[in-house]
Parts: structure tokens; sequence; C-alpha cells
């Protein structure tokens, strides 16, 4: 594995496990009586941003990849 695929990979992993912790705190942190939109809302958004991020490591990947390192050199 090249040295440059380490970073990404490292901070998608502990944004991924954060955002998984979060989702389930909000479980634990069920509040009674709570409405299920609010229960439901309170699960997917951590679970999509995990899944947002997973997306966005494949997309880096693919970029650092194809030789594009540095992409905001180009603006």
């Amino acid at each position: 594995m090249d040295k440059r695929y380490i970073a990404p990979i490292i901070i998608t992993i502990l944004a991924v496990i954060y955002f998984l912790l979060m989702g389930i705190g909000f479980v634990f942190a069920l509040f009674e009586g709570m409405p299920a939109i609010c229960f439901m809302l309170l699960l997917f958004i951590p679970i999509g941003a995990a899944a947002l991020t997973v997306y966005m490591l494949i997309e880096r990947l693919n970029e650092i990849k194809g030789g594009e390192e540095d992409e905001a050199s180009k603006y």
C-alpha cells in the first residue's frame, strides 16, 4: 500500500467510528415517549454520515490512483 493512502483511510475509520458511536449513543439515550420519527432521524443521520464518509474515501482513493494527489491545486 502506498503512503498516500494511509491518511485518508485513517481519517475515514475514525470518522465512521465516531458516527456509529453517536448513533449507538442515541439508541441508548432513547427517551420514554419519543416519537418514532425523532428516533429514526437520530439513528439514520449518523448512519448516513458514516456511509457518505466511506463513499468519499472511495472517491479520494480513485483521485489519488488517477494522479490527482492535490485536487485543490487546480483552483
